[in-house]
């Protein structure tokens, strides 16, 4: 496959995910939020977030991959840095899986420390989304990202919520057409 043909393929499969990424967003993002994109990679879902809901993103990762004009904080030492409450929204699209369970936890406290809301836009823990996350950590992320495959339900995510003492609620995110490969759901924290 040519590079610019696996370009329009990626970029297919991107609006397809931003696009349910930001229907489920959707009345949880208000104009001049102040959002931590925490898992940006490239910031291609900040920016769209920034655009649809003329928020001020800044992006979060342990590498800086940006492609877009993002504030960049280095993760894990970002976090000590960032006072309470000092962010309207704090993300983790597609971000608590590619972590091991202690850093799972540990990110879900800082976000929970951090930011006044959390939303996580996350996929339910089928072997298609173990797959196709085996083979996006390494075409994109070239070995640079762990792929530890700890995918949970949103049951199982907001149970650890709970333990953490705060109550999370959770939808389905529709898919854009029946053969779409994966099903997303919404966290609100």
């Amino acid at each position: 496959m040519s590079t610019a043909s696996q370009k329009a393929n990626n970029a297919f499969v991107c609006s397809w995910r931003e696009k349910q990424l930001l229907d489920g967003y959707s009345g949880e993002i208000h104009p001049d939020s102040r959002v931590l994109d925490v898992g940006c990679g490239n910031g291609t879902i900040g920016k769209s977030v920034a655009d649809a809901f003329q928020a001020h993103v800044e992006g979060a990762d342990v590498v800086n991959m940006l492609s877009f004009p993002l504030s960049f904080h280095a993760l894990p030492e970002a976090w000590n840095t960032f006072p309470e409450k000092s962010f309207d929204v704090v993300m983790l699209n597609d971000a608590l899986h590619h972590m091991r369970p202690d850093i799972q936890i540990s990110t879900l406290r800082h976000a929970l420390r951090v930011g006044k809301k959390i939303l996580i836009f996350d996929t339910y823990p089928t072997l298609l989304a173990k797959v196709l996350d085996l083979i996006m950590g390494s075409a994109i992320y070239k070995g640079r990202e762990a792929i530890p495959l700890t995918h949970k339900t949103p049951e199982a995510w907001c149970e650890c919520i709970k333990k953490l003492g705060y109550t999370p609620t959770y939808r389905a995110v529709s898919k854009p057409f029946f053969f779409y490969p994966l099903h997303h759901f919404v966290i609100v924290v």
